[in-house]
């Protein structure tokens, strides 16, 4: 099958005419009083009635980020805007041991915090870690929303629609991990897994395959990868807050122990341990430090191990998905794959969700077709 693709030069007047469009709206947006209609391409059915306001209306715009249309004060301290989103909670992060009952007297809402549950920042503390988390990664972090929206609109002039685009993902199975999917799954419908722990494509070529016969008749595939990393309501990063727990913990765990595993290999304290080829009891871990040992060093010397832990599991990562589409492009052959890799940054209860995209391309039989990250943007 032949691939019909838009003239080179129509795909570029498009592409730089949403990209000014996106940017037009993004600037109509940066009223701190919330005041400005927020960009429409940013905002999809689930931003609405969920008590989750999209966090930026571009990423790396201090002006633009969480201060963006959601800052109108209402009288009772909580926030509220013209655009339907109910604030979430009066407090900072506190471990409640007695149940307590605040009223939200703009709309009228009651919010019983329970023993035992986290409550979530306020949108000072949001303000906090969404500049962190924008200040780590050179400000290239969308929130799981924006980049779903901004994927569908980049990928629909190279003829990707939702009823004929299969998403799949390799994402760590640490459960945080799935609101990202929910927030992609809104506009590219269910998805199919081929990760495990740490984020790599165990399923690998097989699960590639599978895949690919599960791609809608004329159709394309969208691929999302990558490592995750935690951010816990301190602002620590490879920490982060968890529903029912008193204190953050480890995120991603299964990089924590590859990290201490290699570690203490540098520093002569234990032997590599090879891989077992007789029991599935925790080979996957096992595949994680093996894959990290030649990024000991870099991990060792690193001003913040804990980020520099996560860039160095996508740059392991992307190479065995690009391994994966060399061995199975014919499997493929008509159709478009979007390859989508980066670093998915996790955060404490009720705040959006981040990605940090480090590859952005269309592939077709095993060659780029278009590098599309300057799209992003």
């Amino acid at each position: 099958m032949t691939i019909a693709l838009t003239s080179i030069a129509q795909r570029q007047l498009l592409r730089r005419s949403s990209a000014f469009a996106a940017k037009q709206a993004s600037m109509a947006c940066s009223v701190i009083d919330g005041s400005s209609t927020p960009p429409p391409s940013f905002l999809t059915s689930a931003d609405h009635g969920q008590g989750r306001k999209p966090a930026a209306a571009m990423p790396g715009s201090a002006v633009a980020a969480t201060r963006s249309y959601s800052s109108v004060t209402a009288p009772c301290g909580c926030n509220a805007n013209p655009y339907g989103f109910k604030c979430r909670y009066h407090s900072t992060k506190s471990f409640s041991t007695q149940p307590e009952t605040t009223t939200d007297h703009e709309y009228n809402i009651s919010t019983t915090t329970t023993p035992g549950v986290i409550v979530p920042p306020d949108d000072d503390n949001e303000t906090m870690i969404h500049d962190k988390i924008q200040a780590t990664f050179d400000n290239a972090a969308f929130t799981s929303q924006q980049l779903s929206s901004r994927l569908r609109t980049v990928l629909s002039l190279y003829g990707y629609e939702k009823d004929s685009t299969l998403l799949a993902t390799s994402l760590c199975c640490d459960e945080v991990n799935r609101t990202f999917e929910d927030d992609l799954r809104q506009n590219f419908q269910q998805n199919f897994n081929m990760g495990g722990l740490a984020g790599f494509a165990f399923g690998g070529v097989t699960s590639f395959g599978a895949m690919a016969a599960h791609i809608p008749d004329d159709g394309h595939c969208l691929m999302v990868y990558g490592p995750h990393v935690g951010i816990d309501s301190d602002g620590v990063f490879g920490k982060v807050d968890r529903r029912g727990q008193e204190h953050s913990n480890s995120c991603c765990g299964s990089a924590a122990a590859a990290a201490n595993y290699v570690t203490d290999v540098y520093h002569g304290k234990q032997s590599i341990t090879p891989i077992p080829t007789d029991s599935l009891l925790d080979a996957q871990q096992a595949w994680v430090g093996h894959q990290l040992l030649p990024h000991t060093e870099r991990l060792i010397k690193a001003q913040n191990p804990s980020v520099e832990l996560p860039n160095a599991l996508y740059d392991s990562q992307d190479e065995l998905v690009l391994q994966i589409l060399e061995q199975g492009k014919e499997m493929v052959s008509s159709s478009l794959v979007c390859l989508v890799g980066g670093i998915q940054v996790n955060t404490p209860p009720d705040m959006e969700e981040y990605f940090v995209p480090k590859r952005f391309q269309l592939w077709n039989n095993g060659q780029i077709v278009e590098d599309l990250m300057e799209d992003l943007y």
